[in-house]
């Protein structure tokens, strides 16, 4: 987990092979799903973390093959925000 200030402002920025494309969403520690985003198809996602209280949160992904309806997780993110 990194550790990170409520007071950062932090841009991830993601690049998938030909015929993928990303979903994501933020959770807190306790696994409560506080948001899912689904952008468009683009050749690099840019994911701005949002204002986070204090506490554990983490960051999933997941991808799918162009044309699936289903997504498969592929990373986790773990932040304490001081």
């Amino acid at each position: 987990m990194s550790e990170v200030s409520a007071n950062e402002q932090h841009v991830f920025e993601f690049s998938l092979n030909e015929g993928y494309e990303l979903s994501y969403g933020w959770f807190r520690q306790a696994g409560a799903r506080m948001s899912s985003e689904y952008p468009s198809k683009r050749d690099v996602y840019q994911i701005v973390m949002p204002r986070l209280q204090p506490g554990n949160y983490f960051l999933r992904l997941y991808v799918r093959q162009t044309g699936e309806r289903t997504y498969w997780s592929c990373g986790e993110f773990g932040f304490i925000v001081k």
